[in-house]
């Protein structure tokens, strides 16, 4: 839902959903590996989100647009990427700068013969938490 930009009066995109690990926690990650979920649903994001809170092996992370999604991989220092849709753009740019990055689409679309190259795994919507997260773990 777009918001009003108080300054021109025009109709504003919504700000990215971004969650980024509690500084004031410790910085080891105790072995815990980090998923960025790029999803621009925010009913499946608070629900991932609320999946995974308590997880010991996963740390997931949300991005709710392409846009930044490298610059995010690169800082946050991510091991897997689960993403609802994938483009070509981001793709070529993730073999490019990340050739080892594990990618997996988690959609409600039936896959593509042949997978997307850069595609490791296509996980089709729903699953149960236990599933998707044997799927994640698999990946690392």
């Amino acid at each position: 839902m777009a918001s009003l930009d108080q300054a021109t009066g025009r109709s504003a995109p919504h700000p990215p959903i971004i969650t980024t690990p509690d500084r004031s926690a410790p910085t080891d990650r105790g072995g815990k590996k980090k998923v960025l979920f790029l999803d621009d649903d925010p009913a499946v994001v608070k629900s991932l989100m609320r999946l995974f809170r308590d997880d010991p092996a996963l740390e997931m992370l949300l991005h709710d647009q392409v846009e930044g999604v490298l610059a995010r991989i690169d800082s946050d220092k991510i091991d897997l990427l689960l993403t609802d849709s994938v483009g070509e753009p981001l793709l070529s740019e993730l073999r490019a700068k990340h050739p080892a990055l594990p990618v997996l689409v988690y959609s409600g679309k039936v896959a593509p013969e042949p997978l997307p190259q850069g595609v490791r795994r296509w996980i089709v919507k729903p699953q149960s938490s236990d599933s998707l997260r044997e799927f994640l773990i698999q990946a690392l």
